[in-house]
């Protein structure tokens, strides 16, 4: 499921949407994300883990230079693939 195209599509989608809001407030983001995806707030504790792969992820991005467009949207895209493929996302309780 990670591979699909149209996971793929999707992630690409989210991100582009959550990219268009104002990108310096991060967290709001990433609350975005949460509720589109997983329809509740994130935790604490997942917020800073969040936060903190959201940071390294973007330094590796512009350090590698592979990024072929804006870093940030390769690393949203990887956050998004996360939390789609989540078990809380895949299976209903």
């Amino acid at each position: 499921m990670m591979n699909s195209p149209l996971v793929a599509q999707a992630c690409e989608r989210i991100a582009d949407r959550l990219l268009a809001q104002d990108t310096s407030a991060q967290e709001k983001q990433l609350r975005d994300a949460y509720h589109l995806i997983l329809s509740r707030e994130p935790t604490d504790r997942e917020m800073k883990l969040w936060v903190s792969f959201l940071q390294k992820r973007t330094k590796l991005e512009m350090e590698s230079g592979a990024a072929t467009t804006v870093p940030a949207r390769e690393v949203w895209k990887s956050l998004v693939r996360v939390l789609l493929s989540s078990n809380e996302f895949v299976y209903v309780k």
